[in-house]
C-alpha cells in the first residue's frame, strides 16, 4: 500500500454553522476574510473533530516523509452550510508554510 492511500479517506467530523459574513450572495473575488458562525454545540463538534485529526497526524515521525508532509485539511462546504475535517498531504516539492513571530 503506498504513503498516499495511508491517509484517512474521509471525514474526521464537522458541523454545520449558522451563517457567514459577508453572506454569500456577497462573496466576491475580492473579498477578503470569510467570517463563519457556529453554535455552541456545533463549536464543541468541530473542536472534536480537529482534535482527532491533530492526534492522528502527531503520531507520524516528524523527521519521516509522512510527518514532514501531514496536513489537517478544513473543507468548508458553502452549498450545505457544512464544516468538515480530514487529513491531508503536502504534495511534493512543496514545503509547509513556517509562521516566524
Amino acid at each position: 500500500m503506498t504513503e498516499e492511500r495511508s491517509v484517512k479517506m474521509f471525514s474526521f467530523g464537522g458541523c454545520h454553522y449558522e451563517r457567514t459574513s459577508p453572506p454569500l450572495s456577497h462573496l466576491s473575488p475580492g473579498t477578503k476574510v470569510l467570517n463563519i458562525e457556529l453554535s455552541l454545540d456545533e463549536a464543541l463538534k468541530l473542536n472534536l473533530a480537529m482534535d482527532e485529526c491533530t492526534r492522528k497526524i502527531n503520531r507520524y515521525k516528524e523527521s519521516a516523509e509522512a510527518g514532514k508532509r501531514a496536513l489537517v485539511n478544513i473543507a468548508i462546504h458553502l452549498p450545505v452550510e457544512r464544516i468538515s475535517v480530514n487529513e491531508s498531504r503536502l504534495p511534493k516539492g512543496l514545503k509547509k508554510k513556517s509562521i516566524q513571530g
